[in-house]
């Protein structure tokens, strides 16, 4: 009675699954236009950048002034310059797809940089 309350099911693809937290721009990049030429026509809408993207290799994590986590620049070179994430979600966004970060709560064991 109260019409079709079953939605399509949400799709999209999750860098961990595939490198763990090591990804880097360019990897993620040649990731997008995949799912962009290859998944969007089947649904798929989401690509996101998961697990320790503001963490350094040396274990090292980055932060603003306030407090929030800042992507590592060795990895993610379009974020230099305070411009964090915007560079690469604009990519994402002219492809027709939708950006996420994951994030947690608090901050994971190692030396901390503000940025």
């Amino acid at each position: 009675a109260h019409g079709n309350t079953v939605g399509k099911s949400v799709r999209g693809w999750n860098s961990y699954d595939s490198f763990t937290w090591v990804i880097n721009e360019q990897q993620f990049r040649e990731n997008v236009d995949i799912i962009a030429e290859k998944l969007l026509p089947f649904g798929y809408e989401y690509v996101i950048i998961d697990y320790y993207w503001y963490m350094d290799k040396n274990n090292t994590t980055y932060f603003d002034n306030y407090g929030r986590p800042q992507p590592d620049l060795t990895r993610f070179p379009s974020s230099a310059g305070g411009a964090g994430f915007k560079p690469l979600a604009d990519y994402v966004h002219s492809k027709g797809l939708k950006f996420g970060i994951h994030t947690m709560r608090g901050v994971n064991g190692g030396p901390c940089t503000l940025r």
